[in-house]
């Protein structure tokens, strides 16, 4: 076992390599830049009860070389500012009621497509990224952040360019902090876990929630605005206003129900979008409380798709009042109808496998005024 302890390394152009055996980084020591590998079965990181400074600003970025693991133990703190390239495995281990943090001293920046898990205890041991010097802002350009826990404290700014998933079950993964949460990457819960925002949030990317899975926006009846695209078959708990696309499917494409536990108001450039398969089998949105509507409803077929004249579709419920209506849906193959508390399809002709194929430049013109219209065709594998 190599012990680097309480001093500063200048790494930059070098690597620390664990090959085969230990390498514990202790004691406040600091490791300026360069790269950090694990080769035939070595280990790397730094025990329980430590201080770490990681600097990947002084004199360029530090690399988690490909393959390799950074190990954070109980009651550890791992400091980091900068660009980390990480392309291997950064895992925060929680202890009973010892936090394992990740601390931002600064602006710090996730890249080189790797994974960091956050491992926290039941008993107050949670693994957090956290911000502990400044205003921070903590960008995650590609890594995949997994687990449950915290990212996020005070004043940080988180930017999701990468993923954020919810995946462990029972459990939530906080996002918070005061500076905000900004996504234009994929926010998911999965598993059965909750992911849970706690600052403001804006979704220009894509949030994804699993069957059994729940996406919280903050506490009480806060407002989720959704720019991007939301789908899913779990659960939103919050009020959601919808200003781009809402398509209940399961992350495997196949039409399920969406859940929101609040309002569901759809905004003029917002869109539902519903996939049918069959009588069984499509979309539905499920609200408990009152739907507002405008926009685009858009409906899918697949080349699987079984149609007959008059089946009907039920394909949004609302336990408040509905009030509202699609401005933008034409179709060759339902029409829709509204109640005091559901939207409803019926099928005005039979339909039965996918189109006749189009050449591709009409296939592409055809699929702009279709949009135009609210209506889509898509293929689907059996």
């Amino acid at each position: 076992t190599l012990n680097i302890y309480g001093i500063t390394v200048a790494n930059a152009g070098y690597s620390i390599t664990a090959d085969g055996g230990n390498v514990l980084i202790n004691g406040g020591a600091t490791i300026v830049g360069g790269t950090l590998e694990t080769l035939n079965g070595g280990t790397i990181g730094q025990g329980g009860n430590s201080v770490v400074n990681l600097d990947g600003s002084s004199a360029g970025a530090i690399t988690l070389a490909l393959g390799s693991t950074w190990t954070a133990g109980t009651a550890s703190v791992t400091n980091v500012q900068g660009a980390i390239v990480n392309q291997g495995a950064i895992v925060l281990n929680g202890g009973n009621g010892a936090y394992a943090d990740l601390a931002l001293q600064a602006n710090t920046t996730l890249s080189g497509g790797g994974t960091v898990t956050l491992n926290s205890h039941d008993n107050n041991g949670l693994a957090r990224i956290y911000q502990s010097g400044g205003n921070s802002t903590l960008t995650n350009a590609d890594n995949t952040i997994q687990g449950y826990g915290v990212i996020g404290n005070g004043n940080l700014a988180l930017i999701n360019q990468g993923t954020i998933n919810a995946n462990v079950s029972g459990q939530t993964l906080l996002l918070n902090g005061t500076g905000g949460i900004t996504n234009t990457g994929t926010i998911m819960a999965t598993n059965g876990g909750t992911l849970q925002t706690g600052g403001s949030f804006t979704n220009d990317g894509t949030v994804k929630v699993d069957t059994n899975s729940t996406f919280k926006t903050g506490t009480g009846t806060n407002t989720f605005t959704n720019n991007g695209t939301v789908s899913g078959s779990g659960s939103i708990q919050g009020n959601l206003v919808n200003a781009g696309i809402v398509n209940p499917v399961s992350l495997t494409d196949t039409p399920s129900t969406l859940s929101i536990v609040g309002s569901y108001t759809q905004a003029s450039d917002g869109t539902l979008a519903i996939d049918i398969l069959n009588l069984t089998d499509y979309s539905q949105l499920s609200v408990t409380d009152s739907a507002n509507l405008s926009g685009t409803l858009a409906v899918s077929l697949f080349s699987t798709t079984i149609l007959q004249t008059g089946d009907v579709f039920d394909i949004l419920h609302c336990d408040g009042l509905l009030s509202g209506i699609f401005s933008n849906f034409s179709s060759e193959y339902f029409t829709v109808s509204y109640t005091d508390h559901d939207v409803f399809l019926t099928a005005t002709k039979d339909y039965n496998g996918s189109p006749v194929p189009l050449p591709p430049a009409v296939l592409l013109f055809g699929t702009g005024l279709l949009g135009m219209f609210g209506y889509r065709f898509r293929l689907r594998r059996s």
